[in-house]
């Protein structure tokens, strides 16, 4: 079969050559397929609201979505299926996304149109369209609460909202 020892080493190192290769290329699929799915697949925590078309500047637009993991950490928050996102588009361009719990007594909080305010419907606590708290006083000793901002993305024409509380200083 082999006329020598060179051939059958020469042919022995071709075929060791030709394994390597196979895994190398085999391993480059498998990472640049991993890499392909980590581009498009959406980031965990991250929740679809809807097209940017859905959303009118100055306009509140309550988005139910599956349950998310911020609420599972409120101390008082209800153990519900679904939570309500209040999204509200900015002149700017920008997006707001409030958690539709308020963040003290846990209860739901629906938007009243005609006080142009959200109005919790334990305590009537009210907060203006920024999320701000109306109705407690700064005080020497405590400020009052708003309500759970959460980061808003744009990707094309979608809007996301981030599983997470927004922070930042809402003292303006």
């Amino acid at each position: 079969m082999y006329q020598t020892e060179a051939d059958f080493r020469e042919e022995r190192r071709r075929r060791l050559l030709y394994g390597f290769f196979g895994v190398s290329m085999f391993l480059t699929v498998v990472i640049c397929a991993v890499l392909l799915f980590l581009v498009l697949a959406p980031p965990q925590g991250q929740r679809r609201l809807g097209s940017v078309s859905q959303f009118a500047v100055g306009e509140v637009v309550a988005v139910p979505v599956k349950r998310l993991e911020l609420t599972k950490v409120l101390p008082k928050a209800p153990n519900w299926s679904e939570d309500i996102i209040y999204v509200v588009k900015q002149p700017n361009e920008g997006y707001q996304a409030f958690l539709s719990l308020d963040p003290v007594t846990g209860c739901k909080l629906n938007w009243n149109n005609e006080l142009q305010r959200f109005v919790d419907g334990c305590s009537q606590t009210r907060y203006m369209l920024s999320g701000r708290n109306a109705t407690d006083a700064t005080t020497l000793v405590s400020t009052p609460q708003h309500m759970i901002e959460m980061p808003v993305e744009v990707q094309g024409s979608d809007v996301y909202v981030m599983d997470r509380m927004l922070r930042r200083d809402r003292q303006q």
